[in-house]
């Protein structure tokens, strides 16, 4: 696995609706940044170059984790899940989860997002940091 590689499969998952659910594209994920008075029309310009760059320079690191031999975990494990997610597919970080051993875990199926729960359905998003998520801060 290369990061060209996983940048050519990224980019089919983005333009054939892995990335947003029920969409073509991901346009209005993408061009977000430019809608925010946060940013300058420079920065919007180089956040894709950031995301390559940080790939660059993490992905030798990120092949060698392995969890699927790991059987306990010692600290809560909570996952949102895309039910339609091919940028990173959901199913095996599901079976794993189901399988582990931890003091509190939860798996929360987002079942019209793909890679982009937090924008696809914000509400649900909400509601599930405030009711899983939040108790284990208090």
């Amino acid at each position: 696995m290369t990061r060209e590689r996983i940048i050519v499969a990224r980019q089919w998952a983005q333009y054939r609706g892995g990335l947003s659910a029920y969409r073509d594209d991901s346009k209005y994920f993408f061009g977000a940044p430019e809608l925010s008075p946060e940013y300058t029309v420079e920065e919007t310009e180089t956040i894709g170059e950031g995301n390559e760059f940080t790939l660059g320079r993490v992905l030798d690191e990120m092949l060698t984790v392995d969890y699927t031999g790991v059987t306990e975990f010692p600290i809560p494990v909570l996952m949102f899940l895309g039910r339609h997610d091919y940028t990173t597919p959901a199913q095996p970080p599901a079976e794993w989860i189901a399988a582990v051993e931890a003091p509190y875990k939860q798996a929360v199926w987002f079942e019209h997002s793909a890679h982009l729960a937090p924008w696809e359905e914000p509400g649900k998003f909400l509601v599930s940091l405030l009711t899983y998520v939040r108790p284990l801060a208090d």
